[in-house]
């Protein structure tokens, strides 16, 4: 669905004010949120999971953090909410599709791709937030996001304004996802007195060690996006440039291990990358059957296709034969 310009519009920005930040203001530049990303803190022997918090720039009051453990963060993740507090689960619930489902109050909310929709089993789910992602790097611009609140008047929803920053605070988690880059990227981090910050770990900043460097990004989820942003069939593992060919393989060899996956396609759009998906091909067989847990034999069929040759206008001579 494209995003309505009579909608109350808010712009995902990085920050001026604050390198490493995102700023969600309206088209007017009236800032109503700033996300800031908080790196991991050594706790003891162990460093806590990456977090960021939402907050309101006006007040300078925390609103929201989102955190995950390293081990669950392609399956779970967690909102805080402040004032009042609340904790609320997103759970990945797709089994090859981009699918997160929370629940608010009495409601089901699911994020699918880069919309938002509240579940009404059996009636048809009901689109209450619609958001996209600028692809291109090093751009000001990061996004927009637009909640439908003409939708949400529709239903028996006491605190709405919770709501939307769970909306808000959930869908920004997933722009590594959906653009492949990282969330503060285009700025360094913001600065080191303020990262020092640890909200639940029973540290302070005076006695926290030295903030250690960035875990690796989950790449699964970043194969993920690549093949939502190719636009590829569910069954279909679009190869490029942009990973290594393990990482494919180990994505490919996670969609066979769903009973309702008969077959899967690897590909790649271009002549180079080619030799590429043969690799891949033969890597997702060994992954299978390592360990000896999987009886059936998985064939594997080649098909080349030749680009085609593209003809010129057909040129039609109407002048006779040359005089003598």
């Amino acid at each position: 669905m494209p995003l309505d310009e009579n909608l109350f519009t808010l712009k995902i920005r990085r920050s001026e004010e604050e390198p490493g930040a995102l700023d969600l203001a309206d088209p007017k530049g009236q800032l109503y949120y700033r996300k800031r990303f908080i790196p991991p803190q050594k706790v003891g022997d162990a460093a806590t999971p990456p977090l960021y918090d939402l907050w309101d720039p006006m007040s300078d009051s925390l609103l929201s953090t989102m955190s995950a453990s390293k081990e669950t963060l392609s399956k779970r993740r967690s909102i805080h909410l402040y004032n009042p507090p609340e904790e609320v689960e997103m759970s990945f619930t797709g089994t090859i599709n981009f699918r997160w489902q929370f629940q608010w109050e009495e409601h089901m909310f699911e994020f699918k791709r880069e919309e938002c929709f509240l579940l009404r089993r059996p009636d048809p789910p009901v689109l209450v937030a619609v958001y996209e992602f600028e692809r291109k790097q090093n751009k000001a611009d990061v996004g927009l996001v637009q909640l439908l609140d003409y939708n949400l008047t529709r239903f028996d929803i006491e605190d709405r304004k919770g709501l939307e920053i769970v909306i808000l605070t959930g869908l920004l988690s997933f722009q590594d996802a959906i653009t492949g880059q990282p969330d503060n990227a285009g700025g360094p981090p913001p600065e080191a007195s303020m990262l020092t910050r640890v909200t639940s770990f029973g540290t302070s900043s005076a006695n926290a060690a030295p903030v250690p460097q960035l875990p690796p990004k989950d790449v699964g989820m970043q194969v993920s996006g690549l093949q939502i942003r190719e636009k590829a069939a569910p069954n279909e593992v679009i190869v490029t440039s942009m990973f290594e060919m393990e990482e494919y393989a180990q994505y490919a060899a996670n969609l066979l291990k769903d009973d309702k996956m008969l077959f899967i396609v690897v590909r790649s759009k271009t002549a180079l990358e080619v030799p590429k998906v043969v690799a891949v091909a033969s890597l997702v067989k060994r992954l299978r059957y390592k360990g000896g847990a999987h009886d059936e034999e998985l064939y594997q069929y080649a098909k080349y296709q030749e680009a085609e040759e593209k003809k010129g206008p057909r040129i039609i001579n109407l002048d006779g034969p040359p005089k003598e």
